[in-house]
């Protein structure tokens, strides 16, 4: 019986060391995996960076501010200041980018984009081309980036006028229309004036637009005009301002609506 029993000993301690072998070995696995997969982007900015990019092997990263564009891959880091955009159509946006020391060339195409090997989906697919200017051959890396979007459109507002008129509420018989932006989702609700609304908000630097919008259909000619034009200008691109708590959407420098922030 001792015998037995110390048989028994043995094969419980050799079967716990070779699960703590096991355990560290899957652990010591998925440690590296986390080293080797790009983490994915945020969709929020807090320092000013309105773009950021990555990709897999090379493992690379871009990020773009008004002040700077960083550029990194194993083996090369450049830094070059920040330039205006070419935006050929509504799907691609481009950069050309030239110092002393370096050209970088950018193409962000608006066009789903899957992380090779984390899995993480991005809004854009992108391509960069880049050399130092000692070198004759331009070196080229793809992945997936997206816009940051301004962490200060993250709030209530409150329209105040549309196309140069102020909204009077006790001139409406419902409350005034507003927008609702989680900047974290990229996502809305909303009020009309007559109808619910809800949908997406797409970023890119300096503009915004909704898009994917769908409303209630509540039937109200009082304020038809007023909720026609506002789901008119929200649905195109818009540049914008925020100063004293408002919110100013704009096209060819023209205020389309202006929103007062609520909370």
């Amino acid at each position: 019986m001792k015998s037995l029993f110390r048989i028994a000993i043995l094969f419980f301690l050799v079967g716990s060391c070779a699960e703590k072998k096991s355990n560290q070995s899957d652990r010591d696995q998925d440690m590296e995996t986390k080293r080797d997969v790009v983490p994915p982007l945020s969709s929020i900015s807090l320092d000013g960076t309105y773009f950021k990019a990555n990709g897999n092997e090379p493992f690379w990263s871009l990020e773009m501010s008004d002040q700077m564009v960083k550029f990194k891959t194993p083996t090369d880091s450049l830094l070059t200041p920040s330039a205006d955009p070419f935006i050929s159509d509504s799907s691609m946006i481009q950069y050309r980018l030239e110092t002393e020391k370096s050209i970088i060339h950018i193409d962000i195409l608006r066009q789903e984009c899957i992380n090779s090997m984390s899995g993480h989906i991005s809004p854009h697919v992108v391509n960069i081309s880049y050399r130092l200017t000692s070198e004759k051959e331009l070196k080229s890396v793809e992945g997936c980036g997206q816009f940051m979007t301004d962490y200060r459109l993250h709030d209530i507002w409150v329209l105040d006028s549309l196309e140069g008129i102020e909204l009077d509420h006790n001139e409406m018989s419902m409350k005034l229309p507003s927008l609702e932006i989680n900047a974290h989702e990229n996502t809305f609700t909303g009020f009309t004036g007559c109808n619910r609304m809800n949908g997406q908000l797409e970023y890119r630097h300096k503009m915004i637009r909704f898009q994917s919008i769908a409303t209630t259909r509540r039937y109200c000619p009082e304020s038809s005009l007023t909720e026609s034009t506002l789901l008119k200008y929200l649905k195109q691109w818009n540049s914008y301002t925020i100063a004293n708590n408002k919110l100013m959407l704009k096209q060819n420098d023209q205020e389309k609506a202006i929103f007062r922030k609520i909370d």
